[in-house]
């Protein structure tokens, strides 16, 4: 007789009815749900013909169930192998999808323009002058990649004024005046760049609602 995966001979009982009065219910098949004739510890099964397919379908889940851990498995080592700068860049393309489709309804921060060919996501201090705020939400607000954020290098006198008016003298001052040093370590970054793919798809899926 066939058997589900993970069913040892001398594992298989036929169905046995709940005594009188027992609490409990009948085991059903795995296959048609009509009662059970047969069952083990992890299934039961009305005929040796959905035993043959209670297997083959238990199987394929244990297999697919090894291929996923073995999946998982890989992309940990290869992100272990990768170096930092890579991961630091991947990190920053995350964290920038999220800027644009966080803005995605609001004009160029220095701007104002509404329309583009291509949005940046625009450090108002920049990564190479305050890399410790390169992830800092407040710092990065979607921008035009031209003229501002490229050809003006920021636009950085009309995109404090921009800064101003949307998160208030006081946040961009905070900014002004942070002078920490920050050291991300790789779990730190790996951990920043899922942040940020989760939230941009959150922000995607709401959208997709309206």
């Amino acid at each position: 007789m066939d058997r589900p995966a993970g069913t040892e001979r001398g594992q298989v009982r036929k169905a046995q009815p709940a005594a009188a009065g027992e609490k409990g219910v009948k085991r059903k098949c795995g296959i048609c749900r009509q009662p059970a004739k047969y069952y083990s510890p992890v299934a039961a099964w009305c005929s040796h013909e959905h035993g043959a397919e209670l297997a083959k379908r238990l199987r394929d889940k244990a297999i697919a169930k090894k291929a996923k851990k073995e999946k998982q498995e890989t992309r940990i080592r290869k992100q272990s192998l990768k170096p930092r700068s890579k991961l630091l860049a991947e990190a920053q393309s995350a964290f920038n999808a999220y800027i644009r489709a966080r803005d995605a309804s609001l004009p160029c921060i220095s701007c104002g323009v509404t329309t583009a060919a291509q949005w940046d996501a625009g450090h108002y201090r920049s990564v190479g002058a305050a890399s410790h705020l390169r992830f800092n939400e407040d710092n990065v607000h979607k921008q035009c990649s031209r003229p501002c954020n490229k050809d003006k290098s920021g636009n950085l006198i009309e995109y404090r004024k921009g800064l101003v008016a949307r998160i208030g003298v006081a946040r961009v001052e905070a900014l002004e005046n942070d002078s920490r040093t920050l050291r991300l370590s790789v779990e730190d970054i790996q951990a920043i760049k899922a942040k940020y793919k989760q939230m941009t798809r959150e922000l995607q899926h709401e959208a997709d609602r309206l």
